[in-house]
């Protein structure tokens, strides 16, 4: 069980990935601070008797405290295993906790090969994120939660192996986890590659329908209809790509970080 990693790495990764206040435009969570939106802020206040208040004026005390009892006590990340608590407890700041509980349950739990586990888990945060919205937040934070995921998945995969080894910091150790974390990379860019022949397929596929249509002289709407589709399925796949894309391209810029270290 991973107690000891709480908080740190744990909430100093995801400090460090929310960043300090911050106003995207697009993003329904509004004025955010270290991760925290201005509603989540003064829910915890209400419940301590304090009033309502900028999460601007937000202390990194009062930041601790609502983690600690509204994200990390309810994935009950105590008893998760060293890598896995790091994954739901980072998704569970991106999009609920219980939407992090559910995505555990939903991989099988935490039971099994934990480095298979963490893929799974990861692959899955992607695919949700990918859906919020209809697609509209992916549009324009994707490659940055992507970038995110694989960042966390990297080191997950040092946690779960550093806990395991029996010298954690030893050359061949590190090594291990340099290559599993490789080995994650290469999976992720094969997703991303995938659903780049996918889009091609479908593309082709399409293309040659209005190509029929053409010779057949069929109505020019439905010739049009085709040209559409294209078009509509061709970004879905490149979305889908882009996705696991920039995970891959995260996670090889960690294992090639834990080589230059060695």
């Amino acid at each position: 069980m991973s107690a000891a990693n709480y908080p740190n790495p744990i909430l100093l990764f995801t400090l460090q990935e929310e960043g300090g206040l911050s106003n995207l435009a697009g993003d329904p969570g509004g004025l955010t601070k270290w991760g925290i939106t201005h509603l989540t802020y003064n829910d915890w206040r209400a419940k301590q008797g304090l009033p309502v208040q900028s999460v601007a004026k937000m202390t990194m005390a009062e930041c601790a405290a609502i983690y600690a009892s509204g994200y990390w006590a309810t994935i009950a990340g105590d008893h998760i295993r060293s890598g896995i608590d790091l994954c739901v407890f980072d998704d569970g700041v991106n999009a609920g906790p219980g939407a992090a509980v559910r995505l555990l349950a939903k991989c099988g739990g935490d039971t099994g090969d934990v480095s298979a586990l963490i893929e799974r888990f990861c692959s899955g945060r992607i695919a949700f994120l990918r859906g919020l919205q209809g697609g509209k937040l992916w549009a324009r934070f994707g490659s940055g939660w992507g970038g995110r995921v694989g960042r966390c998945q990297a080191l997950a995969l040092k946690m779960a192996f550093g806990s395991i080894a029996a010298v954690p910091d030893s050359p061949a150790a590190q090594m291990t986890i340099t290559s599993t974390i490789a080995n994650h990379a290469v999976n992720a860019n094969a997703q991303a590659k995938t659903a780049r022949n996918q889009g091609a397929a479908t593309v082709t596929a399409h293309a040659g329908a209005g190509v029929v249509v053409q010779q057949q002289q069929l109505p020019l709407w439905v010739f049009f209809l085709i040209l559409a589709s294209v078009a509509i399925a061709g970004f879905f796949f490149w979305w889908r790509s882009a996705n696991h894309s920039a995970r891959g391209a995260a996670l090889l810029k960690e294992a090639q970080g834990v080589i230059h270290g060695l």
